[in-house]
């Protein structure tokens, strides 16, 4: 799959279920729609009840930190691309 000039490999398949580890997740490469990239993936943020992915945070730089809900993210795979754009991501 190519985003602009990102590609990845997809653990994420329209139409099909799939899980993955949340260490998997930690410190992979996070792009926005652009191809742009905004940083690695540092946490997420479990639900207790349902056990679902309410935030994905991540890091950019030495100190910046963002997070973006699941509806922001297009697919995951060797990299997370979303569906906003880094300064909707930053803000």
């Amino acid at each position: 799959m190519t985003v602009n000039k990102v590609q990845t490999k997809p653990y994420n398949i329209r139409g099909s279920v799939h899980a993955m580890k949340a260490k998997t997740l930690m410190g992979i490469k996070v792009y926005d729609r652009d191809a742009i990239e905004i940083g690695k993936v540092t946490d997420l943020e479990i639900n207790t009840t349902s056990f679902a992915v309410e935030k994905i945070y991540i890091k950019s730089g030495l100190t910046k930190q963002h997070e973006v809900t699941p509806q922001d993210v297009d697919r995951v795979g060797d990299s997370v691309i979303l569906k906003i754009s880094k300064n909707e991501a930053e803000s």
